[in-house]
């Protein structure tokens, strides 16, 4: 993990220092596509241990080699489950030291935009909020293991050409419903989000001035 000192608000602007921490991070993101990776491999553990079942100890019925392939395969899923672990752990310390870094920058953006006269508004602290759950979400490692589709493909191709083209049709499939999915829900979800924008501004701005929403009569008693 990086180490640095939170930077100076007054020096960097939020999209500098966005980039800046993004960047200082890109070591870490490289451990993740390998452990991604690793994961990935590891994943294979349940096909090709029922494969040698069947092909070795059903023809064999040889209880030895049932034993020895039962402790490697529970060997590479618990080595799975702690690369697993170790990921999740290491996606919750970047979010959390890219808050300690960009929390700053961002508050002091806000400040100056106040300062000109913009609105009063700590949206950039949501978003970078917004930002971090999304590392740490479920949501990041179906991203991670995206690049790792054609190794399965490959595999499938190995066992049986048919089975193959058959995987490759229904990934082009999904894949072209995710798209579809992207273009439909686009402006819908961008207008959903500008108005929950807007509605958590009015929110903050009624929040602020209660007394004078109360002194004018304007809420229920």
């Amino acid at each position: 993990m990086p180490r640095s000192s939170t930077l100076s608000a007054g020096t960097k602007s939020w999209p500098a220092a966005m980039r800046e921490a993004l960047g200082a991070c890109r070591s870490v993101f490289i451990s993740l596509f390998i452990f991604s990776l690793l994961i990935n491999l590891l994943a294979l553990t349940a096909s090709l241990y029922m494969m040698q079942v069947y092909d070795r100890v059903l023809a064999s019925r040889s209880e030895v080699t049932l034993a020895m392939l039962t402790a490697m395969a529970l060997a590479a899923l618990l080595a799975m489950a702690g690369l697993e672990l170790v990921r999740g752990r290491l996606m919750v310390r970047i979010g959390l030291w890219l808050d300690r870094r960009l929390g700053g920058p961002v508050l002091m953006s806000s400040i100056r935009g106040v300062l000109r006269g913009g609105e009063r508004s700590a949206q950039g602290l949501r978003d970078l909020g917004t930002f971090r759950t999304f590392l740490t979400g479920p949501s990041m490692f179906p991203l991670l293991d995206a690049p790792w589709v054609p190794l399965y493909l490959i595999v499938i191709f190995l066992l049986h050409p048919a089975l193959g083209w058959i995987a490759t049709l229904a990934a082009v499939l999904l894949f072209g419903l995710a798209l579809v999915n992207e273009f439909v829900t686009r402006d819908l979800l961008r207008r959903a989000g500008v108005a929950s924008q807007q509605t958590q501004l009015g929110a903050d701005q009624a929040a602020r001035h209660a007394h004078a929403i109360d002194a004018m009569a304007c809420c229920p008693r």
